[in-house]
């Protein structure tokens, strides 16, 4: 709590400003185009977990990254550090996702930004890294997991996927992921990146 109310503003202030981009201040449920059932309010990830995933994760040239709930586009502007082929965000709420073009223009020609549904947005078949900041829970979540498995099977590959305060790991389990590493950031609930790998995903009955 500490961390939070008094140690993390003034770093995401000064992290903000070198970005050249505003990312650190929360949207509540009032000023978001969707209910709790569909995602978790917008609150920018920790400037840790990124790179704390791409460690255990690391980044060939070629790799393609999304970040699914991207908000403000903190993460995508963080990605830009690494070789990544392309780097996309997905985020089911248009004003967000307006705010994250706008934070990444001029930023990088492979940065794109879709104002999309996760629950029905066709996952690219050369995505190698799938980042989530707890941006949905349950059905979504399933759904959201569906979507991977279907471009898995049109392509068969290994699939990395940095799971930051990691609400619903049951559900990746279920659907075959496998946990390689556990990251934590700090002291206290929620400060864990845990980083799962999963390769062509076997059907559910």
């Amino acid at each position: 709590r500490l961390y939070r109310r008094v140690l993390r503003p003034p770093v995401d202030c000064v992290m903000d400003r070198i970005h050249r981009m505003d990312t650190r201040s929360p949207v509540r449920y009032d000023g978001l185009g969707f209910s709790e059932d569909r995602g978790v309010y917008y609150t920018a990830s920790d400037w840790r977990a990124l790179p704390a995933f791409l460690r255990a994760a690391p980044v060939r040239a070629g790799d393609v990254f999304v970040d699914l709930g991207c908000g403000k586009g903190r993460v995508l502007i963080q990605a830009v550090a690494y070789p990544f082929a392309r780097i996309i965000g997905v985020e089911l709420d248009p004003d967000l996702a307006a705010m994250a073009r706008r934070n990444v223009t001029n930023r990088a020609s492979h940065i794109a930004i879709e104002s999309v549904d996760v629950t029905t947005w066709a996952v690219p078949d050369d995505v190698t890294h799938v980042y989530l900041y707890n941006p949905f829970h349950g059905a979504v979540m399933d759904a959201a997991l569906r979507r991977l498995r279907e471009s898995l099977e049109r392509s068969p590959r290994e699939l990395t996927i940095g799971y930051f305060n990691p609400v619903d790991r049951d559900r990746l389990v279920h659907f075959g992921a496998v946990l390689v590493e556990s990251c934590r950031l700090r002291r206290g609930e929620g400060y864990i990146v845990e980083v799962y790998r999963l390769g062509q995903l076997p059907m559910l009955e």
